[in-house]
């Protein structure tokens, strides 16, 4: 009998082994959790993951310029990029002009979908498929917030003035955000309302 005899010693005893046993058990069924299950496939952040990945790009052809300008980048990243991609037809009797075969392909896990920020967000939440993807931020060109007016305008430097304290004060991107918001909502309760 190598157990103590004294009181407090075997109740400091029983802890001591039911702590050891919680602490043995949890760390077996992590290690267990960890070889068993796959990990989440590292996202892509930028061009260069992009080109080194097994995707192909994929872009509805509405006779946008940027096939083209990445075919013939001087940049040896956005011209890799530009061979790998894939244009699907423009339909313009089918519901979003045939953008749904570029969803198919990326949800399948073959293609990147290249295309406007908040349209690619907008398609996949409209179509259901918001959750399965996630939106790479970098852009290939800058998409300017702009007013036409006619030439030699008298008031246009007045307007240059105002948009540039407009978006220096965060309120574009705070409209941006509240449109991309209620529109995510909307969405969603009109997704729940049909599932009822």
């Amino acid at each position: 009998n190598n157990l103590p005899t004294t009181l407090h010693l075997r109740i400091f005893f029983i802890f001591w082994w039911l702590s050891a046993l919680v602490i043995a058990v949890s760390y077996t069924s992590n290690l267990i959790a960890m070889l068993t299950i796959p990990g989440a496939s590292k996202k892509i952040n930028t061009p260069e993951e992009l080109v080194e990945s097994d995707l192909r790009l994929c872009m509805l052809d509405y006779g946008e310029f940027v096939p083209e300008a990445l075919k013939t980048s001087p940049d040896r990243t956005f011209k890799m990029l530009g061979n790998k991609l894939d244009l699907v037809p423009l339909l313009m009797h089918l519901e979003y002009n045939n953008e749904v075969g570029c969803v198919e392909l990326a949800v399948a896990g073959t293609h990147a979908h290249i295309e406007t920020y908040s349209y690619l967000q907008l398609l996949y939440i409209d179509l259901g498929f918001g959750d399965q993807v996630y939106t790479y931020t970098s852009q290939i060109y800058e998409g300017n917030l702009a007013f036409f007016f006619r030439k030699n305008t008298p008031w246009k430097y007045k307007f240059d003035i105002y948009i540039q304290r407009l978006i220096e004060g965060g309120l574009v991107q705070k409209w941006y955000t509240d449109t991309m918001d209620n529109y995510r909502k909307g969405i969603m309760k009109k997704n729940e309302k049909e599932n009822q």
